[in-house]
């Protein structure tokens, strides 16, 4: 990504953002409310339009990629996450199912294990998770 610019109409919240994002590496963008972190999240999944700059994905401006396949292999992670009904697992085995991918218990119970979540979880229902739990299976599903 270089130089992007983006305003609102009160005032210029990003400007002059570049940076790089190796292949596989995870990052996260923090800053005071308002600073233009989801704004750039955004651009980044053409959820909204940049004023000025290029933002590339695999050396490809994103303006180039049909919607749909941005959106497949950028993952975000919200504040306030949307899952789906249904199950813990329901929720996680989402991606790889939508992508005819068999996805198992073992599977999701190791991801579960990876975000220091038990086992018992697999079959919970999502409405019966905390704020935290939920941003972890959110976290999850994104992966």
């Amino acid at each position: 990504m270089d130089i992007v610019q983006w305003k609102d109409v009160s005032n210029d919240r990003l400007n002059n953002i570049s940076f790089t994002v190796l292949k596989n590496q995870i990052i996260t963008l923090i800053g005071p409310s308002g600073a233009g972190k989801s704004s750039l999240l955004y651009m980044m999944n053409r959820l909204d339009d940049k004023d000025k700059g290029t933002i590339l994905f695999k050396g490809k401006a994103v303006e180039d990629y049909p919607i749909i396949e941005l959106r497949q292999q950028i993952g975000m992670v919200f504040q306030s996450p949307a899952l789906f009904e249904g199950t813990v697992k329901d929720n996680v085995a989402y991606g790889p199912l939508l992508h005819n991918r068999d996805w198992s218990n073992e599977q999701t119970v190791e991801l579960l294990e990876a975000v220091h979540l038990p086992a018992d979880f697999l079959h919970k229902p999502i409405e019966e998770l905390s704020g935290g739990e939920q941003q972890r299976i959110a976290f999850l599903r994104t992966l």
